[in-house]
């Protein structure tokens, strides 16, 4: 009885298969980021779909999105003021308003694109790090039955 099992078990654990979660990756592509799960890429949506089933990634994704749009809306302003310092300038007026303006904004926004790149490549290392499973396992490897190690 004890034989039969322990020959059950071992069908068991070698014909189950385990389901091993597969880490994302971006790369920055000739139109735009690109992010692969392995070896297969898959789109944004996708990426962003993986990243916030994770809680703590799912919180520096957002924290990333709002500070793009912080980053993007000092831009554009930044670039108002350019306007309207040139507009000054061509009708003999002061730019130093203008001017202060721009250089703040666009302070204001290398500050916020910067802390955004960090917080979205930090999204993607918390989502992976749920997968640093570091564990052995009975069961099938290339040559037959026998100890896997995974890491």
């Amino acid at each position: 009885m004890r034989y039969l099992i322990v020959l059950i078990l071992c069908i068991i654990t070698s014909v189950s298969t385990e389901i091993i979660a597969q880490e994302i990756t971006e790369f920055a592509g000739p139109w735009g980021r690109q992010y692969y799960q392995d070896d297969i890429r898959i789109d944004r949506l996708e990426a962003k779909s993986l990243i916030l089933q994770h809680e703590e990634s799912a919180e520096l994704w957002k924290k990333w999105q709002r500070q793009s749009v912080v980053a993007g809306i000092s831009v554009v302003a930044g670039i108002g003021f350019v306007i309207w310092a040139d507009a000054n300038d061509d009708s003999d007026r002061s730019i130093t308003g203008p001017l202060i303006g721009a250089i703040g904004t666009f302070g204001v926004s290398l500050v916020f694109a910067t802390e955004a790149f960090k917080n979205r490549r930090n999204a993607i290392l918390s989502y992976n790090s749920q997968f640093d499973d570091r564990s052995a396992h009975l069961g099938p490897t290339n040559n037959g039955l026998g100890l896997t190690v995974n890491f």
